[in-house]
């Protein structure tokens, strides 16, 4: 595990997202297969990631299908030359509230070629950045690095269900997607007290057509998005699915959710027993539940659920929140099946929803039972 004198390096690991014959993607832990040949045909991403004491680091590849043959043919190797950088760069940045996000734009210099001729900026020579040149080129020249770094800043919030939104600091900044790929870095605080470092993400591949314009909020929420994917990221950065905004550059301004009315939603009541961790009663009452039918991740295995107890609950529910979550969330699993749960995710990412899936979810928490809850234990109420 190669890295500065200086950093500590506790974790590496290759991940491959690959499609399945349904068309759904996942990551798979390819970490096994470092130093062998490719375990997959037809990798749509790779991502690299290692956990060093100065930040917890991700190298995030994006493949067309002429570079996943490419890379397909290599043996897996860890991109250890990106993620020193990332490492670097994040210290650079000094301390990060977990509100906001750091992204760099990398630009290429005056003159310089496409991605079928250009080395991956982040990688080794010897590295995945070959994917990006024709033919062996590991006798070539490194071709120099990008003349500009452009630095921006977002705001982040996230919802009770780790729904992240991303916002301009300041004035959203317009540009030009290049003709190669696009090269980006995100850094953000990770929530999570336990882990007390930055999360590190290092992206390369495209997200449009190139010469079209785009915005840096929109391009970092693309990349949120896509790496929260991976569960380690999703644990660590507490991002189940980043919302990508309209682009005003093109037009238009922001699209707004249309209003729902009540023959659009699935809201349902649960009735709670609240107990302490010594299984001491704390209060009972009614919560109300709301499936999220905008926001979904499809690799997660859940429906997002938004909750709102009533007032006499307010002081403690809290503590139940992720428990309740957890027992609504294997309810589901049980009614609707996984593979039917799989697909209104994706109808849901797709803005597919249609009245019939609406009436099946209506029809599954129809009979939904009462809850007996502890901060950490749940079961069926009995009576």
């Amino acid at each position: 595990m190669a890295g500065s004198k200086n950093v500590k390096v506790s974790k590496e690991a290759f991940y491959v997202r690959v499609e399945s014959s349904d068309g759904t993607v996942a990551f798979y832990n390819a970490t096994d297969h470092v130093g062998k040949n490719m375990p997959f045909s037809k990798p749509k991403a790779t991502c690299a990631m290692r956990v060093a004491n100065e930040a917890v680091s991700f190298s995030l590849l994006h493949l067309t299908n002429k570079n996943s043959a490419l890379v397909a043919a290599k043996p897996v190797t860890i991109p250890r030359g990106p993620l020193s950088r990332l490492e670097r760069r994040a210290a650079g940045h000094g301390p990060i509230s977990t509100d906001e996000v750091i992204i760099e734009i990398s630009s290429k210099a005056p003159g310089e070629k496409g991605e079928d001729e250009l080395l991956d900026i982040f990688a080794e020579p010897s590295g995945l950045g070959d994917v990006f040149a024709e033919g062996d080129n590991s006798k070539k020249k490194r071709p120099m690095k990008p003349a500009l770094i452009e630095t921006f800043k977002c705001k982040l919030s996230r919802d009770e269900n780790s729904v992240a939104r991303l916002e301009a600091a300041d004035e959203e900044h317009i540009f030009e997607l290049p003709k190669g790929a696009l090269h980006v870095s995100l850094y953000l605080q990770s929530p999570v007290a336990a882990v007390n470092r930055p999360l590190a993400i290092g992206f390369i591949g495209h997200v449009g057509k190139p010469g079209t314009a785009e915005t840096v909020t929109r391009v970092a929420a693309m990349v949120l998005n896509s790496i929260s994917h991976l569960p380690d990221f999703r644990i660590l950065g507490q991002i189940e699915h980043c919302v990508v905004p309209a682009n005003p550059a093109r037009g238009g301004g922001v699209k707004k959710p249309a209003n729902k009315g009540a023959q659009d939603r699935v809201v349902f009541k649960v009735n709670t027993f609240l107990f302490d961790e010594q299984l001491t009663p704390v209060g009972q009452g009614a919560v109300a539940c709301e499936i999220d039918l905008e926001n979904a991740n499809p690799t997660s295995g859940k429906l997002l659920v938004n909750y709102q107890c009533e007032e006499k609950l307010a002081p403690v529910f809290e503590r139940y929140r992720a428990e309740l979550d957890r027992a609504i969330a294997g309810y589901m699993r049980t009614a609707l099946g996984e593979d039917t749960i799989a697909s209104i995710t994706y109808d849901v990412v797709l803005g597919s929803v249609t009245a019939g899936t609406v009436s099946l979810i209506k029809d599954a928490v129809k009979n939904i039972p009462a809850w007996d809850l502890s901060p950490t234990q749940s079961r069926e109420h009995a009576g």
